[in-house]
């Protein structure tokens, strides 16, 4: 899905909670929907929640994909969870 790639179209998802649980095959993974992510694709961090979703026009079918498309075309496979650095007491 590139920057000027016409054949998908941005929607609007009301519920991403209840969209990311009904069509991701990673929803069970999910631990929690405030989580910051980092997409591998473009390396940027943002909070899973922030997700978009596109819709491929010729077949209609729908992708969770990077907080920055269409500039980034990382899906939600390539999202990671950012490790929170742990402090050293004492």
């Amino acid at each position: 899905m590139a920057q000027s790639d016409k054949r998908y179209t941005e929607i609007s998802v009301k519920n991403k909670m209840n969209y990311l649980e009904s069509y991701s095959p990673f929803a069970d993974s999910v631990k929690e929907f405030n989580d910051k992510v980092e997409c591998i694709h473009c390396g940027n961090k943002f909070v899973l929640n922030e997700f978009k979703v596109v819709r491929e026009m010729a077949y209609g079918k729908e992708y969770i994909v990077c907080k920055h498309y269409p500039e980034c075309d990382g899906s939600i496979i390539d999202f990671v969870p950012v490790k929170r650095r742990r402090t050293k007491k004492g």
